[in-house]
């Protein structure tokens, strides 16, 4: 989740979506076409985490962001749908 390409920043404190959803389109676009699952389980998946109210989200590829966590796991929800479903 929050997979961002290329040289991004370490940390940052402002809006990660923008920089994910580049990611997602071009993923989608290459031969790692639906790298992400996203199934009629993932935005209630993705609530369950905002409901913990995070204030820092680290992912394995971009910058850890912090802020309002739960408003960016609910953006991701709102991107996965957008990209991902055909």
């Amino acid at each position: 989740m929050f997979h961002q390409n290329g040289d991004v920043k370490a940390f940052t404190e402002s809006d990660v979506i923008g920089h994910v959803r580049e990611s997602m389109i071009a993923m989608q676009s290459s031969p790692f076409t639906d790298y992400m699952p996203y199934t009629n389980r993932t935005e209630t998946n993705l609530q369950k985490l905002a409901a913990l109210n995070p204030k820092t989200i680290v992912p394995t590829h971009g910058s850890a962001f912090t802020g309002d966590g739960a408003q960016a796991l609910h953006d991701l929800g709102i991107v996965m749908r957008e990209v991902l479903v055909n």
